[in-house]
């Protein structure tokens, strides 16, 4: 089983930005904490990038053309919105999506709803959309999770263990839809 970790965003491009606190910096640290998690349920996971540089979507979707069986590609974002009113945690697949991609979506979002809650972070549930480095990943099930908003829900995290524990969430979850807890 190979896990493609995507920490969204980096290098020149910073993501969602409030406070000083950068999407690129964020995703780059639950992604690192992911595989961690992963490698302790003996699951080999890539990261698309493991430092603060840029790599183009297409070159970050490119790395599952060699990978057939047995994988994943999940894309870990944070959201915001121009009015800082939007709050919340949303995962997507590609429209029109089913079976495999459906199933990881739906054992993900589950799992961090459930965790988010406990942080009163709320679930705006799952969806579809057109994302191009959905588009562009093949021969493999594509999640993308916006874990909450950087502008309106990053208070509700600050100074806990959060990501050590979305991490290990996912891990979890992925370990499940797969049966592959060893």
């Amino acid at each position: 089983m190979t896990v493609f970790i995507d920490p969204g965003h980096g290098g020149k491009d910073p993501g969602a930005v409030h406070d000083g606190y950068k999407e690129k910096d964020q995703t780059l640290g639950v992604a690192k904490r992911l595989q961690v998690k992963l490698a302790e349920k003996n699951i080999h996971s890539i990261l698309t990038r493991d430092k603060d540089e840029y790599v183009a979507l297409l070159d970050r979707a490119g790395a599952t053309k060699k990978i057939k069986d047995n994988a994943a590609f999940i894309s870990i974002h944070l959201n915001a919105s121009k009015n800082h009113t939007g709050t919340g945690f949303e995962s997507f697949v590609l429209s029109k999506s089913s079976g495999d991609n459906k199933a990881l979506q739906d054992t993900l979002h589950d799992a961090i709803a459930r965790l988010n809650t406990s942080y009163g972070i709320k679930d705006r549930g799952k969806k579809e959309a057109n994302f191009l480095v959905l588009r562009c990943v093949k021969n493999v099930p594509a999640v993308l999770l916006e874990l909450f908003f950087i502008d309106a829900d990053i208070e509700k995290i600050a100074g806990s263990n959060y990501y050590t524990e979305v991490a290990t969430v996912i891990a979890t979850a992925i370990a499940d839809n797969y049966k592959f807890n060893k």
